[in-house]
């Protein structure tokens, strides 16, 4: 039995697939203990595992704040300067906490995970010495020949000009990150030079002080040219919770580990108030005596939601005898701004997305990786429409380069595309089929429980680089 720390940010998607992730490694016999900033002691300890909440980088913000509150006038001269002691020490102070180290010291894990964007804990712990491997839900986000940026909707080149367009795309992403520093506005940059720093920061002036106190060379240990922000980590493996059949062809990164979706399939959804499960449950029981298939949308709960894209969606079904729709809205909206609501439309806070893809015959999504592996593993063809934020593009290009759903425009589509591309789909058979293939690859990573043992290797030394393949 191995001791596993799992450091994570806290964010739904991330925390969702690291709670599957663990419930796998229990079951195998191994111990998990959480490390998080943000409370998470009942999600985390309903799951059978052990969680720490890191509290001092908050203390520290805390405490300035009770200090600098009595500094009044700010414009006084003599405030000013108390002021900014008072930052820079509180910003020492967080950058030299001890806390992780003094948690991970008492636990004596056999290996750490962590989230890729916990770079904090990442740099902090890079001196112990402890088997780490980092944990992401992305694709791919190292640069490599013949697959475009993430964040793109470049698709696989098949000419030079096709190279030569993928090839632009990313120096223009490096040179627009290298440039940043410059353009970035200098009040800003210099307000972080007295403000702490949190568990959570992606800022690279506040990584570049913690890699200076834990004397880690940032330069050294991370790299600037690939996708991520504000860096990869040349040294550190990674495990990609997406299977290698859903990429682009392109060389494997010898660091990067395809270890499958990890997805609770009977996973409670806290945040759905008993009135809208029951609200669900009466509609899809109508649903089913009137014979209406069931089309499900969510835009995310993590982004605003595009009123004026789900307006349109919900006058697509407005006249629909055969088909009903239900809407996530992610707690960003609420029904009454689409008022009025035909019968066959069902406006939730916040859907019940599993349960309600049990039952879906096609979904509408905004790209995100999550939801798309959520919808294969329940063989629903999805019909994307991408904000354009982070990895969005670049999973709605993969999915439909393997046929797995098809693109729309968010922005300019109308409601007649909307229900021509639903109806397209709902007839399709190619994609279905794609959609239930692709589910059985899932479902062959798990079965051969293809995380565990690439956690299991680590703790062991043996982790072995991927094939180079070009599948």
């Amino acid at each position: 039995m191995a001791r596993i720390v799992y450091i994570t940010n806290g964010m739904a998607s991330t925390l969702n697939s690291s709670l599957e992730l663990n419930r796998r490694l229990i079951e195998a016999g191994h111990e998990v203990v959480y490390l998080s900033h943000v409370d998470l002691h009942r999600a985390v300890e309903s799951h059978g595992c052990r969680f720490i909440q890191l509290q001092e980088c908050q203390k520290i913000r805390d405490q300035l704040s009770v200090e600098t509150e009595t500094l009044k006038p700010i414009r006084s001269p003599a405030n000013l300067i108390k002021r900014l002691r008072l930052g820079r020490a509180a910003r020492k102070k967080s950058v030299s906490s001890d806390e992780i180290h003094s948690i991970l010291r008492e636990i004596d894990p056999d290996v750490l995970l962590i989230d890729f964007e916990m770079h904090y804990a990442i740099l902090a712990t890079r001196q112990m010495k402890i088997p780490t491997l980092l944990v992401a839900v992305w694709f791919s986000i190292f640069r490599s020949h013949g697959l475009p940026p993430m964040h793109t909707n470049i698709g696989p080149a098949s000419d030079f000009f096709g190279h030569l367009k993928i090839n632009m795309a990313w120096w223009k992403l490096i040179v627009k990150r290298l440039c940043e520093p410059l353009l970035e506005i200098k009040p800003r940059r210099l307000k972080r030079r007295f403000s702490p720093v949190s568990y959570g920061t992606n800022d690279r002036a506040d990584l570049k002080a913690i890699a200076r106190h834990q004397n880690v060379s940032l330069s050294s240990l991370t790299s600037r040219t690939n996708w991520s922000q504000p860096h990869t980590y040349r040294t550190i493996p990674m495990l990609s919770f997406n299977v290698r059949e859903m990429e682009l062809e392109h060389p494997v990164h010898p660091l990067l580990h395809y270890v499958g979706p990890m997805i609770q399939r009977n996973r409670l959804e806290t945040k759905t108030s008993e009135d809208e499960l029951r609200r669900w449950s009466e509609f899809q029981h109508r649903c089913d005596e009137e014979h209406r298939k069931i089309v499900y949308c969510s835009l995310g709960t993590f982004w605003s939601t595009d009123t004026n894209f789900l307006s349109k969606v919900i006058e697509a079904f407005r006249n629909q005898t055969d088909k009903s729709l239900v809407i996530g809205l992610g707690g960003k909206s609420t029904a009454e701004d689409f008022s009025p609501v035909p019968e066959n439309v069902l406006a939730m806070q916040y859907a019940p997305q599993l349960e309600i893809l049990k039952s879906a015959a096609v979904a509408i999504t905004h790209g995100g990786i999550t939801s798309i592996n959520e919808c294969i593993c329940f063989e629903v063809p999805m019909l994307v429409c991408s904000t354009d934020y982070v990895d969005q593009p670049g999973c709605a290009v993969r999915l439909e380069h393997h046929k797995l759903g098809e693109k729309l425009d968010l922005k300019t589509s109308s409601s007649s595309a909307i229900i021509e591309k639903v109806n397209s789909l709902l007839n399709d058979e190619e994609i279905r089929n794609n959609v239930i293939k692709m589910n059985s690859v899932f479902q062959r990573y798990a079965d051969s429980c293809t995380a565990e043992q690439a956690i299991e290797s680590t703790i062991k030394g043996q982790l072995q680089s991927p094939m180079r393949d070009t599948r």
